[in-house]
């Protein structure tokens, strides 16, 4: 008999026991039929690692605002440790959390190389002891299958069953907005057509057009190796439900006393059936009452935690958005509008339902238009070098951030006169800006040559920029005008490439909403902390923000972590960290 085989009749055997132990009701059958669905999928690891099973009598879902005694954070290298802003962005958070908390990091065993820029970097920050030093251990790295950083969806949920021990419910992480992952340059491409054709014949074909996908179906099987870890780290015997529907952590709350919180995205994710979500947060989560309520508008996270947290038994936080927010955009006035709306109707719905409860507005930074451009002009160029298996210069690779879209065009019109136009009159002028002495080899140079013009763009140099300028400065005295001011010669250059057309293009922009809601609280044995989320040019924000905290957790450290890179990847502090509660200190049933 084949292995498959027998993986196959194990399962069946394993699942047809653990529903023949009680009696079921009509709504158990019902889930008896949505679990034996899920597991007719093909066995793989993946449906062996995370077949879903039968409910388990829970007591009460953990709260966040309960005792805990570790924090967790994904650091996959892809999507996490590769982008060195991202990875210091978890070392801030690792650095604080230590002081009241262990840390556990999961981390793909898979890739070796993410272990050494972990360790290099905790080397750097003085917490390696806490790795090694056994009296001293709060730091653990733990090998996991997983594909992206967004550990608070995929994570498990934390429960205590009836009998007062541990239970983890692990529902399904499929992401069902499998979209292609397109290149860089060909969104650029798309911007501007015409730029292809020209950059080709630059550099060659530089991309394969066809869409690359996103895999991350191994992030549902991440809760099983945190369970094992805490298991074989603790002793503890904790139960595994796994949950037949889609349910994302960063969508859903839980107030301790069955009452649960999710979007209407959710209810959207599992085919709008509400009757078949509520049978399976009932079971499974021990729900009574289920809140929906609406997220935020436009094409971005429609998760809860951006706009709503419970921060006690009797206590909700709900954004406020400002009124005063504008802009010129006429999508922008719509998204504007429609937030106001939404946070309003929201906390509205929350008054009526549970009017014992306090109320809470927290300011919301409004939302911010970003263009893409600088982004995607650095991912090209980056694309630009390793065609041509050059090293990126170091001046380039410490500050991406100077590597504006400007920028990258004037680097492309210089290396289009020097590649394609020698016989030009600009020829000679460029070669002796650069400094290249032997102009009929100098492609031999070529990597040089290229780093050489970008760094002079990126300390704006007087004679380079003079020399971009000076085409465009000469139409103005042919025809008789003053000649044109260098920044406005500048600017028509970069308009002769299609800037104009790519900034009226709405795919142009990124829409991020920022918010103080999506922190983690730290109630540890060592102390309380609250990570909150800030970002720069919203300063003046922080301080009402402090008060309202710190009135609610009196004990805790109030600590503002930088998120502006990750925010513009839809996320914060809340979506890439969970809390492993302290059983020491959890009690043992609702309501004690």
């Amino acid at each position: 008999m084949s292995r498959r085989m027998v993986g196959v009749i194990l399962l069946c055997v394993s699942l047809a026991a653990c529903l023949r132990e009680s009696e079921w009701t009509s709504e158990e059958q019902r889930i008896q039929r949505i679990v034996e669905a899920q597991s007719a999928q093909p066995i793989d690891e993946y449906t062996v690692l995370r077949a879903p099973t039968a409910p388990v009598k829970l007591d009460f879902v953990i709260p966040e605002w309960e005792p805990v005694s570790a924090l967790v954070t994904a650091l996959p290298y892809d999507d996490a440790i590769r982008d060195e802003t991202l990875l210091e962005y978890y070392m801030d958070i690792v650095e604080n959390a230590l002081h009241c908390v262990d840390v556990i990091l999961l981390v793909d065993e898979r890739e070796l190389p993410s272990f050494k820029q972990i360790l290099l970097h905790l080397r750097k920050r003085n917490l390696e002891s806490h790795l090694q030093e056994e009296a001293q251990r709060r730091l653990f790295l733990v090998p996991a299958r997983l594909n992206s950083k967004w550990l608070r969806d995929y994570g498990p949920v934390f429960a205590r069953h009836a009998d007062g021990g541990l239970c983890v419910t692990d529902a399904v992480y499929r992401d069902v907005r499998e979209e292609p992952e397109r290149a860089a340059a060909i969104d650029l491409y798309s911007l501007n057509p015409d730029l292809q054709l020209w950059l080709e014949d630059l550099f060659g074909a530089l991309l394969d057009a066809a869409p690359e996908f996103a895999d991350r179906h191994e992030d549902d099987s991440a809760p099983m190796y945190l369970t094992t870890f805490l298991d074989q780290q603790w002793d503890w015997d904790i139960r595994i439900a796994r949950v037949p529907m889609l349910l994302w952590g960063g969508d859903v709350f839980f107030d301790g006393g069955g009452n649960v919180f999710l979007s209407s995205e959710t209810l959207r994710m599992n085919g709008g059936r509400r009757d078949d979500v509520e049978l399976m947060l009932r079971h499974y989560y021990g729900m009574r009452t289920l809140t929906c309520l609406e997220p935020l508008p436009g094409e971005t996270i429609k998760h809860l935690d951006m706009i709503f947290k419970p921060a006690g038994p009797r206590t909700f936080l709900v954004a406020d958005y400002p009124s005063s927010a504008s802009d010129s955009d006429i999508y922008m006035q719509f998204l504007h509008t429609e937030t106001r709306r939404i946070l309003a109707s929201n906390a509205e719905r929350l008054r009526r339902k549970f009017p014992a409860h306090r109320l809470i507005r927290v300011p919301m930074p409004p939302l911010e238009r970003i263009s893409v451009l600088p982004d995607l002009a650095w991912d090209l160029t980056v694309k630009i070098y390793e065609s041509k298996k050059y090293f990126l210069p170091d001046m380039l690779a410490d500050h991406p951030e100077q590597w504006t879209f400007e920028r990258f065009v004037f680097w492309l019109h210089a290396l289009d006169c020097l590649y394609n136009h020698p016989d030009s009159e600009a020829f000679q002028p460029l070669i002796q800006i650069l400094g290249i002495e032997d102009t009929d080899h100098f492609t031999a140079e070529e990597e040089e040559t290229m780093n050489n013009l970008a760094a002079k763009l990126i300390q704006s140099d007087p004679a380079l920029l003079e020399w971009l300028a000076e085409p465009y400065r000469k139409k103005g005295q042919e025809a008789g005008r003053p000649p044109v001011p260098l920044e406005k010669a500048l600017e028509q250059l970069v308009n002769a490439f299609g800037y104009e057309d790519m900034i009226e293009n709405p795919e142009s922009y990124t829409y991020v909403y920022r918010t103080f809601l999506n922190m983690t609280y730290l109630n540890g044995p060592s102390g309380q902390m609250l990570l909150v989320p800030s970002y720069s040019g919203c300063e003046a924000l922080e301080q009402p923000v402090r008060e309202i905290y710190q009135e609610l957790f009196p004990g805790a450290e109030i600590v503002f972590i930088n998120s502006d890179a990750i925010i513009k990847q839809y996320g914060s502090i809340h979506c890439v960290t969970l809390t492993v509660p302290d059983l020491r200190r959890v009690p043992a049933q609702a309501g004690e």
